[in-house]
């Protein structure tokens, strides 16, 4: 039998890069983060699932921060490098959208409709 857990995320905006693009990550609340694939300190290497698609990912906390967030840098199956802010905006999200993330073990599963 699979395990699996629900987690509540939002994306979040952190700044623009050179080329207008926003940067985001999703960020979730350490207090209900219990079980998602984190560890403060350290990068955590996880494959994000958006829209059937598979992509190498990280996600990151530190002690200080409350939150655990998925990295903005990543990569597609065949390792070209990819940044989440076009892969969320490619499937319609935005910042300060609410999302909710399915996790079993190190795969993470973006779930394609956004809730409020």
């Amino acid at each position: 039998m699979e395990e699996y857990a629900v987690f509540e995320g939002r994306i979040d905006k952190t700044g623009h890069y050179s080329d207008g693009i926003p940067i985001y990550i999703i960020s979730l609340k350490k207090e209900s983060a219990e079980g998602f694939p984190a560890a403060d300190g350290t990068r955590n290497d996880i494959t994000l699932v958006v829209s059937g698609r598979k992509f190498i990912a990280g996600t990151r906390s530190t002690e200080r921060s409350p939150d655990v967030r998925i990295c903005q840098d990543m990569s597609d199956a065949d390792g070209n490098s990819l940044r989440l802010s076009e892969l969320l905006l490619d499937n319609g999200f935005s910042s300060k959208d609410k999302v909710r993330l399915v996790a079993n073990n190190n795969v993470v599963t973006l779930l394609s409709r956004r809730c409020r």
